[in-house]
């Protein structure tokens, strides 16, 4: 078997994608405390290679509920893999709205007009990243139904021209809220993990080489007139490289650990650059000697730090019988 995985009661485990999405977290933060925003060109280029996050992180997780659907012996297995999908997708969404909703009215809600509400509560929640959880339920449903071969294929080719069209011609269609916060944006790349579960393509490419076709990738997405397309490509080429990469010096208890830490280092984040805009904006700012915290490798690097020290603290609690129910915030 090509596949870098270990096998368990009928399952196997994808090490390699735990490592991805931990990766993938930490971009998607990168991307959101503006990294190298003072030096512009450095800054673009680098913006270009972090959206390959979010088509990948929903490549993956449609990869991974194929796998676990193509496991059922029947539709009441298969229905029973997803309402237990769905179930903890919602959790993980609810939970932290509610802790988060203070922020969400001091950011959204407070300003934003009837319409834009009802459409983000609606479709797409762009505030703090519920959108992801919001579209990843709807998706995850979607491809339930279109599981099969024929109805997978005929999916794919539609939601690969909705995405086209979108990408292209948001500018010229006056919409209150950015398509890419809804559902039907990220279908596709959603697609793209069920075939890479049926088909499992490139397999046999050396990672060297699929290393230079993900260069490639990037470089197609830093041009202007080409960058949907290079994005899209970003999880044809990272699938099968982070299938193919065994990790075999990494312990599978700490990729483990990985899978948990990039859900909560993406919905702690939000927060804590919230709270670390508003400190120094208002406080730090007006003494000289502290203005190196405006920075922005030193707000990525401090809220990536606090990120982790906050995922430790909930993973320790967790793992006590009276808390354990912290599981479901990720």
């Amino acid at each position: 078997m090509n596949l870098s995985s270990i096998s368990a009661e009928n399952r196997t485990y994808y090490k390699g994608f735990d490592v991805l999405k931990f990766g993938l977290a930490i971009l998607i933060v990168a991307a959101h405390t503006r990294l190298f925003e003072e030096f512009p060109i450095f800054h673009y280029y680098f913006g270009i290679f972090c959206s390959c996050a979010i088509p990948t992180f929903f490549a993956v997780s449609s990869f991974l509920f194929m796998k676990r659907l193509s496991l059922a012996n029947n539709k009441a297995d298969a229905k029973r893999v997803l309402l237990k999908t769905v179930k903890r997708l919602l959790c993980i969404f609810g939970i932290w709205y509610l802790i988060m909703l203070p922020m969400s009215y001091a950011r959204f809600w407070e300003t934003a007009t009837l319409k834009e509400s009802i459409y983000a509560l609606l479709f797409s929640c762009s505030f703090n990243g519920y959108w992801f959880f919001k579209a990843l339920i709807i998706n995850t449903i979607i491809l339930y139904f279109s599981r099969k071969d024929k109805a997978l294929a005929c999916l794919s080719i539609f939601s690969l021209l909705v995405y086209l069209f979108w990408a292209y011609n948001y500018h010229y269609i006056k919409w209150s809220i950015s398509p890419y916060y809804s559902f039907y944006y990220h279908v596709f790349p959603f697609c793209l993990g069920a075939l890479y579960a049926k088909k499992q393509w490139m397999l046999k490419f050396s990672v060297p080489v699929l290393i230079t076709l993900f260069i490639a990738c990037v470089i197609l997405a830093s041009i202007k007139e080409l960058n949907p397309v290079g994005r899209i490509l970003y999880p044809v080429i990272l699938l099968p490289l982070f299938s193919r990469l065994r990790f075999e010096y990494i312990a599978t208890e700490t990729c483990r650990k990985f899978r948990q830490w990039s859900i909560l280092f993406y919905v702690m984040q939000f927060v804590l650059i919230w709270m670390y805009d508003i400190a120094v904006s208002n406080y730090l700012t007006d003494y000289d000697a502290l203005r190196f915290f405006d920075f922005s490798i030193v707000r990525f690097g401090l809220v990536t730090m606090l990120l982790f020290i906050f995922s430790r603290i909930f993973l320790y609690f967790e793992e006590t019988k009276n808390i354990s129910y912290l599981k479901y915030i990720h």
